[in-house]
């Protein structure tokens, strides 16, 4: 079951700490948190601390947004209804996307408010005095969230300026080199993990395993393959995680902060800043739903061919529904028309209107064990420490193994391990990373006859950020 959600604390803090009242009688201020010593107090700091992390994903909606683009572009499903098709849906399903889509600056905006808000807190402790624990726990817990922050950035635009002060100097800063942003993910990520304890208190902290997750991932998709290794060994080895045995539970509202848990965005039905809209999203308007919630006009499907792929004893299908039961009773074939809805994300039972409180695990446990397979491939080709770690998932997944002589060539065993990752983590904002790494991003879409270009590997720096910055260069074929 869950712990305490960090997430509903920067409420309290924040309702503390930025409250002002204007009344003709000058009232004395008995909270620690008033304006002159906001910064100089623990309440003060972790209440910063906590807004960084609410920047991982205000209203779920940039994690979300991720989400959508990576399972459309990545071409396993599609979406249609309302303004989603055109602001959203048809430009990742066309590959027509512009620097002035709304969701690039969503993205933009709120990972670089996460990062100022990570640096105000790193620079506040290390200038206040405080206890050596306290000022270690938050620079690792900083740390780990602007390495993930400007990961995410890194990922979507390329290299992008690059502040690690809090110093209001020099705001406008040109793109940094590949080199440093790259550099200054893996310091940042290093160091908090070095720092970080295995177990946090609250739910939803970086602990040091998430730390190391997202490094993992970051070697991953970087091809840094030895490093890959390590650091999921590293993982492994701490002993905390496990694979949860029945792949439906992995998102089951009965088993959040289960042990497959490596990092988590946690959320809740209420209040509307913690929850997500993930399943009014998802399914039609006319889905049966419980008393007091609803859908939006959009909706996402997967293709066939997707669905198709799974081997028939395959589990990890058995939460993607082929039919249902609509709120008129009417039984609805999607199956057949490119129309099966991917449920991995259950309905909750204590959501009301679109709000749901379902966890999103940004790192988990199979994610760790999959890159270790397919970082020891690259080094070494076909092993048998990798057909182990994969025959690890299909087992869960109730599916037949794999044997070391079915791959004959390292490219045989890497085109199995993008199927296997994508059967395993479709619809978890992993399908664009995946195929952008195994260099079939770009391929797979043009054999769907789309006119997609190199250039599109990256997306546009957000326009309204080139036209206030003279000195950042857009990406190339924007």
């Amino acid at each position: 079951m869950k712990k305490n959600i960090l997430k509903s604390i920067l409420l309290v803090f924040f309702a503390m700490g930025f409250m002002s009242c204007e009344d003709l009688l000058q009232e004395k201020v008995y909270s620690e948190l008033e304006t002159s010593n906001f910064l100089t107090t623990k309440s003060g700091i972790d209440a910063l601390l906590y807004a960084s992390y609410n920047n991982m994903s205000p209203n779920s909606k940039a994690y979300m947004i991720t989400l959508f683009h990576s399972f459309i572009c990545g071409g396993i499903g599609w979406s249609t209804g309302g303004s989603f098709e055109l602001t959203v849906g048809k430009p990742l399903r066309e590959f027509t996307w512009l620097a002035t889509q709304p969701d690039f600056l969503s993205w933009w905006t709120n990972y670089y408010r996460g990062i100022r808000n990570a640096n105000i807190a790193i620079d506040a402790v290390k200038n206040g005095i405080f206890p050596e624990d306290y000022q270690t726990q938050i620079i690792s817990e900083a740390k780990a969230l602007r390495g993930y922050f400007y990961y995410n950035l890194y990922m979507y635009f390329g290299p992008v300026p690059l502040f690690i002060k809090s110093s209001p100097e020099n705001l406008i800063q040109p793109r940094a080199t590949d080199e440093e942003i790259r550099n200054q993910i893996e310091k940042d990520l290093t160091e908090a993990a070095n720092d970080l304890p295995v177990n946090q208190k609250l739910f939803g902290k970086v602990t040091k395993g998430a730390a190391l997750g997202i490094l993992c991932k970051f070697y991953l998709n970087t091809s840094q393959w030895q490093k890959c290794v390590n650091t999921a060994q590293e993982i492994i080895d701490l002993g905390e995680y496990h694979l949860v045995p029945k792949y439906s539970d992995i998102y089951s509202f009965d088993n959040e902060g289960n042990d497959e848990v490596v990092w988590v965005i946690a959320q809740a039905a209420s209040p509307v800043s913690e929850c997500s809209n993930i399943i009014a999203n998802t399914v039609p308007q006319d889905f049966k739903l419980l008393p007091g919630q609803m859908s939006y006009a959009a909706r996402n499907y997967l293709y066939d061919s997707f669905v198709n792929s799974f081997a028939g004893n395959d589990q990890r299908k058995d939460l993607i529904l082929k039919q249902w039961v609509n709120n008129k009773d009417i039984t609805i074939v999607g199956y057949g028309k490119d129309q099966s809805l991917p449920m991995k994300y259950p309905i909750d039972p204590k959501g009301i209107g679109d709000a749901n409180g379902i966890d999103f695990m940004r790192v988990r446990y199979a994610d760790i064990l999959l890159s270790l397979a397919e970082a020891l491939n690259e080094l070494n080709g076909p092993n048998q420490v990798s057909i182990d770690l994969i025959n690890q998932i299909r087992v869960r997944a109730g599916t037949n193994i794999v044997q070391l002589s079915d791959f004959s060539t390292k490219e045989s065993l890497r085109d199995h391990l993008l199927k296997e990752r994508l059967w395993e983590f479709y619809y978890e904002a992993m399908e664009r990373e995946d195929l952008l790494r195994h260099g079939k991003f770009i391929s797979n879409a043009q054999a769907r006859g789309i006119n997609a270009q190199d250039y599109h590997k990256v997306f546009p720096i957000p326009q309204s950020e080139v036209d206030t910055n003279p000195m950042i260069v857009q990406n190339p074929g924007y």
